[in-house]
């Protein structure tokens, strides 16, 4: 498919077209909407945003991960110590 020229030549794509220059021949390559969504996405400032989020979210999930780890160790030392007990006085 050819891109469309317009009044000084110089040629003219769709909002949904990528340009790919072959051998001076442009041609236009058709993308979903996804794609150009995705691609202007990560040209922006709020990519960038988005990633140091991400991260921030990251991290806070890994100390809750350890807190609740460390919680629930202690938690079933406990329930084995009351175990052992009503074991030994039965």
């Amino acid at each position: 498919m050819r891109a469309r020229t317009s009044a000084n030549n110089a040629p003219q794509l769709a909002m949904n077209e990528a340009p790919c220059d072959l051998g001076g021949l442009i041609l236009a390559i058709g993308r979903g909407r996804t794609m150009t969504r995705i691609a202007a996405f990560f040209r922006s400032t709020k990519a960038a945003t988005a990633v140091e989020y991400g991260l921030i979210l990251a991290l806070i999930f890994i100390a809750a991960m350890g807190a609740i780890t460390s919680v629930g160790e202690s938690t079933i030392g406990m329930w084995n110590n009351v175990s052992d007990a009503a074991t030994d006085n039965m």
